[in-house]
């Protein structure tokens, strides 16, 4: 007998539903990675069941895909309300709460992109802190090697806002001496 995690769906249907569910109820634009993501999360499904389902449903017309980005076809509309009672609760709250997880990483990374780029003198570890798609920040540190440079990245991908805070808290210091003198 199959061993099944507990919650995890291995039936063609409910993963179709999954999907479904999931591109409805996703607000921004939802790719074929996050779609995974969610899945794989909360061991909804399994990755090669949500990816020969999402074929599946592409090639039945009930999902669309552009640059990308998925959506339901009018056909997806129809089967999602009809039959999203189909999917366990427990399934349906989970890809919420992991669709809720992947948004917030997502415009996480959107708005502190950082990139390493080599020079002529080391590489050069550059972040950025966007505030409605413009910089409010950009700290750039040049490093020796590239493993240092892969060093800061991981750790600013760890918590991005905490250089900005830093960098805030200290520039607005109070009692902070003004060179004004």
């Amino acid at each position: 007998m199959e061993e099944r995690i507990l919650g995890s769906l291995t039936n063609d249907k409910e993963i179709m539903l999954l999907i479904l569910f999931i591109i409805q109820n996703f607000k921004d634009d939802v790719s074929r990675d996050q779609i995974h993501e969610i899945a794989l999360l909360g061991d909804s499904a399994n990755y090669f069941d949500v990816n020969s389902n999402i074929d599946s449903l592409l090639k039945l017309d009930i999902i669309a895909c552009n640059d990308d980005v998925f959506s339901l076809t009018e056909k997806g509309e129809e089967a999602i309300s009809l039959l999203s009672n189909d999917l366990p609760l427990h399934i349906r709250n989970r890809a919420i709460i992991n669709a809720t997880k992947v948004l917030i990483k997502s415009r996480i990374e959107k708005d502190t992109p950082c990139e390493i780029v080599e020079t002529d003198e080391g590489f050069n570890f550059v972040c950025k802190g966007l505030e409605n798609g413009k910089t409010a920040f950009e700290v750039m540190i040049n490093v020796d090697t590239i493993e240092q440079a892969k060093i800061l990245k991981a750790n600013y991908k760890r918590d991005p806002f905490k250089i900005f805070r830093t960098i805030i808290d200290v520039l607005s210091e109070s009692g902070a001496k003004s060179d004004n003198n």
